[in-house]
């Protein structure tokens, strides 16, 4: 009978760890009709690697400084079914990471998600997931590193006309060894920027996004037509500040997402299925009866 209990467990358990996955939540948003750019860094060539895998706006290759692009790195992503991309990180002077290869004219109304591990910074430091500046009132910093006395380990998204003023925060003091999932949506809204943004921490098993930032209204605009820096930010057409960590995934979609549909792509990466849960339930329920003592039949 403990053998038995042992195969029903294992087979379970497995279950859990293939009924869902990172290449899950890839599928859904290549299957997605309003996703106009994803980048999952898979495959062993870069032009597999730097291909935008629902469009044609595949990315190119930059360097900021002594940023040596030979030294960009791909690994594991969170799980054994991904890949990520780990930008070369100097400095706040000095890496490289990846442009747009054309112009991406940005929706008056985007979400965005990104699956990450962002290292730690020293002070006066920075590194972006992604990012564009294309004039003093048009940033457009989707995800943003902060190494800033008080503030350093902070992720945050920046938008519209200041640097300093205009930063809501996405992850506050995050672990540098984990893996986060984090969404953003930016809305026009007059001549200001809606903010919202979301955050679970996937090394820790966290199941429920946590919304940060609700309906915050920035002065500017994120709306421009022009290249995105992918693991670094494109600075009025200059490399600048390569992100330290790692990125496994990154999608942006025309429209507004709700926490509803951000939660639903959440639950793709590593819930498991109703199915499984409830084998679990009925092996626990099995390994409780034979404590008690029970006969099973």
């Amino acid at each position: 009978m403990k053998f038995s209990l042992l195969i029903v467990l294992t087979i379970a358990l497995t279950s859990i760890t293939a009924s869902a996955a990172v290449v899950d939540y890839r599928d859904s948003v290549l299957a997605n009709p309003s996703a106009f750019a994803m980048y999952s860094f898979e495959g062993d060539s870069a032009a597999t690697r730097q291909a935008d895998g629902v469009g044609s706006n595949d990315l190119i290759t930059v360097t900021q400084g002594n940023g040596n692009a030979a030294s960009i790195a791909y690994g594991t992503g969170f799980d054994a079914t991904t890949q990520a991309v780990t930008p070369h990180h100097i400095n706040d002077d000095n890496g490289a990471a990846f442009f747009t290869g054309s112009a991406v004219n940005m929706p008056s109304s985007v979400s965005f998600e990104a699956i990450v591990r962002t290292r730690g910074l020293p002070d006066n430091d920075y590194g972006y997931v992604a990012g564009t500046r294309s004039s003093t009132n048009q940033r457009n910093y989707f995800a943003m590193q902060v190494g800033e006395p008080g503030t350093s380990d902070d992720l945050v998204n920046v938008s519209g006309n200041s640097f300093t003023g205009n930063r809501n925060t996405i992850i506050s003091n995050y672990d540098t060894t984990d893996w986060y999932y984090i969404a953003v949506t930016l809305e026009i809204t007059g001549s200001n920027t809606r903010v919202n943004t979301w955050a679970a921490n996937l090394s820790d098993g966290e199941t429920t996004l946590t919304q940060v930032a609700s309906n915050a209204i920035e002065g500017g605009t994120f709306v421009n037509n022009y290249v995105l820096g992918i693991g670094i930010l494109n600075n009025i057409g200059v490399p600048n500040q390569a992100l330290h960590g790692d990125i496994d995934e990154i999608a942006l979609y025309d429209g507004l997402f709700t926490e509803a549909d951000f939660q639903n792509n959440l639950d793709l990466i590593y819930v498991p299925e109703p199915a499984t849960m409830g084998l679990l339930g009925a092996v626990g329920l099995m390994v409780m009866r034979r404590k008690a003592g029970c006969t099973l039949r």
